[in-house]
């Protein structure tokens, strides 16, 4: 009878023992998952953080090459403006001897 009941409080203590040992590994997972869960958070975090940086860069870049284009746009209008005050500047030129040429015209004209 005794060795039935040393069984029976050993068969006891076993189970005690592998419920504890159950709740301890529960609780490792549960840290575990916690861990886990706190480690999914930061990389998705993280993910939207490069996210976010890369449309900020692509917005620079699309300032940039605006920023680029209108520099361009603002050289070829200065050569323009150039060759237009070249063309103009010859252009008086030509109108102010044509108008000597007119006046002497008038004045040969005249003396005859």
């Amino acid at each position: 009878m005794q060795n039935v009941l040393l069984s029976l409080r050993n068969l006891k203590l076993r189970f005690v023992l592998i419920y504890l040992s159950g709740l301890m590994l529960m609780r490792k997972f549960e840290k575990r998952d916690k861990v886990l869960a706190a480690s999914i958070q930061n990389i998705t975090e993280i993910q939207q953080n490069m996210q976010t940086n890369q449309t900020e860069l692509r917005k620079e870049y699309d300032q940039n090459t605006r920023m680029r284009v209108f520099e361009f746009a603002l050289k070829v209008i200065k050569v323009q403006n150039e060759n237009f005050k070249k063309i103009i500047s010859t252009e008086l030129w030509v109108f102010k001897h044509l108008r000597r040429i007119q006046q002497q015209r008038q004045q040969y004209q005249k003396k005859q």
